[in-house]
């Protein structure tokens, strides 16, 4: 049986590769195949290492504690959560939304301008206007449900990368303060 490769696919799709989450191909033609195995399974970026995760949360709450402390203010773990994630990923979740908002607004102003044109003009004066309109409304729900798809595979994947390392910091504070008993 061959393996995939070992390098996740993802890291060296395309534009229209990513758009339609077709780097997954492979796999899943294999999946139906047969039952995966761990070997099958692409390698994981450093960045889902729960090592990684955890060091990474530890460090920004460490970083929240010192500065409230500085402050005199009650240190908020939510922002340490929320310093995790990039600011790419933040700004990419943000542009999809708005193209999400954009699409879904602007649908009923384009059946609304559509049927404006067929009724005020010649028809034949307008053809490219109306080709125009009907083109866009293959577009826009495309545009519209592309960018739901990649908003919410972006948002989860934020989402379990913060379980995990919310989950490895917990254990890792319970497992040093049972190696560690304090006694009074």
């Amino acid at each position: 049986m061959e393996n995939l490769s070992v390098k996740n696919p993802q890291n060296q799709a395309g534009f229209l590769s990513s758009l339609t989450f077709s780097w997954m191909t492979g796999i899943l033609k294999l999946g139906y195949k047969q039952p995966l195995e761990e070997k099958h399974l692409f390698e994981l970026d450093s960045e889902y290492h729960a090592e990684k995760l955890v060091a990474d949360l530890e460090m920004e709450w460490l970083a929240e504690q010192r500065s409230c402390n500085a402050r005199k203010t009650k240190p908020r773990f939510w922002r340490a959560m929320m310093r995790t994630i990039s600011n790419k990923a933040f700004l990419v979740m943000i542009i999809l939304r708005i193209l999400y908002s954009l699409c879904f607004s602007g649908m009923p102003l384009l059946i609304w301008f559509f049927l404006k044109t067929i009724a005020t003009t010649d028809s034949r004066e307008s053809f490219v206007k109306i080709l125009t309109l009907v083109l866009s409304f293959v577009l826009i729900p495309m545009i519209k449900s592309f960018s739901l798809i990649h908003l919410v595979f972006k948002s989860e994947t934020a989402a379990i990368k913060l379980k995990a390392s919310m989950i490895g910091l917990v254990q890792k504070q319970v497992s040093h303060k049972i190696a560690t008993p304090e006694f009074l």
